[in-house]
């Protein structure tokens, strides 16, 4: 089954789409969020960032790869 060039990208293309959104409201509130609540959301994707990153390595020790020749 041969995928089209859209089909390829587009995980790339929904993380640009993402990151670009964040950025301009990321922009947009700048200096108008109080800065308790700038700080707790700072924190709260960086945990988050920790579990996905920690789920991922422990993934890893479970997997299994094939004979190298």
């Amino acid at each position: 089954m041969e995928l089209s060039l859209l089909d390829k990208l587009s995980g790339t293309l929904a993380n640009a789409a993402t990151v670009t959104l964040g950025t301009g409201l990321g922009l947009m509130l700048r200096g108008r969020l109080p800065e308790r609540m700038a700080r707790i959301m700072v924190q709260g994707v960086g945990l988050t960032t920790l579990f996905i990153g920690i789920s991922m390595a422990s993934a890893l020790g479970k997997a299994r790869g094939g004979a190298i020749d």
